[in-house]
């Protein structure tokens, strides 16, 4: 909840309670995943306590005409089948992009052959893109949709009670122009970004020897839109960049129902609906500016501030008329240093906010873990935070060190009451961790990666709060011939023995990925690779309804393009 995800520069807004997710989107249609470290409040606003992802969709090639294709199947540990297909062509001055694939996945097993019961699903999707020239820049819009099916929860208790979304939508329009305006900018970023979201829950129950099946539902859709503005200049001296980000959730709707069956299982015998929320919207605005500017030969500055408002606002349903309305201020000052020898240290502290999301406020219903209550009275959270890395670069090899502190306020925590679930404000917590990242060219086509990662968080009375992972180790090597490529990666997890308040301790476990493929050609590319080789059986988050993660799969694919 605190890592804003976004796919092309628009964020992702979903309502499942848990923070944002974007599970209904296929890895087969981006071309790459932008990761941003720290506190990225000042650029984004809400919900960039922890830095920012953004997943990037693929262009169209430029040319008259152009095919990527690609088929996978998988086995074991999650047996699943996919295919995409994206046609380039052009199209009068520009060019344009079809895409389509899918997703079919049965249930997992985990490591032993044991079936995970309820973790299987089905998608779709596809995509227009256009991109052309436009005056001084590039003008690209994109419609897309996404559409999953009976995308299943596996959980310890799935057998009892199967929690699973029969269907999850995602349609979005966006449109943007990156360019070189003139009249003293050096560049001009504009997108809008517009787009609806659906998402239905079930929780089916089964009989009990004192009460017949039921299924507690809720189904909630929204409309999406934003419109962010970057503009860049020198000044001063140095680099000044002003934005504008406005966006907002408008006409959210959650009904929930439970439906109640005779004995045999399959008679419906009543319905009870209930509107949870009626009518529900939060409107954010947003002011930013970043400056940059060395400082001598070894010194550079970076300042940056930005103001935020946020409108939240609920018509009927369960609270009733509810408006809420808050102004957050950012900020961020960094120092960065160069030490010779390739060696360079930066040093920031930042102010950030996040506020709660119209569930977090509104709600009141079925979720994926259970029943939850909202609560209208949540304040924003608010950040203090310190980071710190030291890197090394040079050539063939890189070397970094990050450490920070993370100091936030009025933390907005979902929490257990005997079955249920509701939102508080938990007062002080403190986030804080130490990372290591290393690659190296060992030798012509051997490469090596390698890191590790501590993290620690504590409430104000000293309790552990949830989502903090146990501490961890990897390291991968990957070797490239002419035609044939291999890899292998290894990681080490700790055991979770400090869980949060809605979390079981987890002992550690090791595993081994390996892989590898051939290259016809540049245009014809077989792909093999085999994860969690030793086959473990672990679960892989501390979550207490968490269910074991796949065990040994074993995965085959075939790609091209002409």
């Amino acid at each position: 909840g605190r890592t804003l995800l976004l796919i092309d520069g628009a964020r992702v807004t979903t309502e499942r309670r848990a923070g944002p997710s974007a599970t209904f989107l296929d890895p087969a249609s981006l071309a790459s995943l932008e990761v941003v470290r720290g506190p990225g409040s000042v650029a984004y606003g809400s919900d960039a306590f922890g830095g920012v992802l953004n997943a990037v969709t693929r262009d169209p090639r430029p040319g008259p005409f152009g095919l990527r294709w690609s088929v996978d199947g998988v086995t074991g540990g999650q047996p699943l089948a996919s295919g995409s297909v994206a046609a380039s062509l052009g199209l009068g001055a520009g060019s344009l992009l079809v895409d389509v694939h899918a997703v079919d996945a049965d249930d997992g097993e985990a490591g032993g052959g044991e079936e995970i019961f309820n973790s299987g699903f089905a998608s779709r999707g596809g995509a227009l893109r256009y991109v052309v020239p436009l005056g001084p820049g590039r003008l690209r819009a994109s419609a897309s949709f996404e559409k999953v099916e009976d995308l299943d929860k596996a959980a310890i208790d799935s057998r009892e009670i199967r929690a699973y979304y029969p269907r999850e939508d995602s349609d979005r329009f966006q449109i943007s122009w990156l360019g070189t305006p003139g009249g003293g900018w050096d560049d001009l970023d504009v997108s809008l970004f517009l787009g609806t979201y659906r998402v239905v829950l079930d929780r089916d129950r089964s009989p009990t020897a004192t009460s017949s099946r039921r299924i507690d539902r809720a189904d909630t859709d929204a409309d999406d839109a934003s419109l962010r503005a970057v503009g860049g200049r020198t000044l001063a001296g140095g680099r000044l960049q002003l934005g504008l980000d406005l966006h907002g959730r408008f006409g959210l709707r959650a009904v929930t129902e439970r439906v109640s069956f005779a004995e045999d299982g399959t008679t419906v015998i009543g319905t009870e609906r209930e509107l949870s929320i009626d009518d529900a919207e939060q409107r954010t605005g947003g002011l930013f500016a970043v400056w940059s500017k060395p400082l001598g030969d070894r010194l550079s500055l970076g300042v940056g501030v930005r103001g935020d408002q946020v409108e939240s606002e609920n018509r009927g349903g369960y609270f009733g008329d509810r408006s809420e309305r808050a102004e957050a201020l950012s900020g961020n000052l960094a120092l960065t240093a160069r030490l010779g020898a390739g060696w360079s240290a930066t040093g920031q502290v930042a102010r950030g906010f996040r506020a709660p999301t119209l569930s977090d406020r509104y709600f009141r219903g079925p979720s994926g873990r259970g029943f939850v209550t909202g609560n209208p009275e949540l304040d924003p959270e608010s950040s203090l935070q310190w980071d710190l890395a030291l890197r090394r670069s040079t050539t063939g090899s890189a070397l970094a060190l990050y450490a920070y502190r993370y100091e936030i306020e009025d933390l907005i925590e979902r929490y257990r009451a005997g079955n249920d679930f509701f939102f508080r404000n938990r007062g002080e917590a403190a986030i804080e961790g130490i990372e290591v990242e290393a690659q190296r060219a060992l030798a012509p086509g051997w490469d090596l990666d390698a890191g590790a990662a501590w993290t620690r968080s504590r409430g104000g009375d000293g309790a552990a709060l949830d989502d903090a992972p146990a501490p961890y180790a990897f390291a991968g090597l990957r070797w490239t011939g002419e035609r044939l490529f291999a890899w292998t990666r290894g990681a080490l997890h700790r055991a979770k023995d400090d869980p949060g308040p809605t979390e079981l301790e987890r002992p550690g476990f090791a595993l081994l990925d390996l892989g590898g493929g051939y290259r016809w050609s540049e245009r014809l590319e077989l792909r093999l690779s085999v994860r969690n080789a030793l086959d473990r059986s672990y679960t892989g988050s501390p979550d207490e309804a968490a269910d074991r993660s796949p065990g040994r799969t074993l995965g085959i694919g075939l790609s091209g393009s002409f």
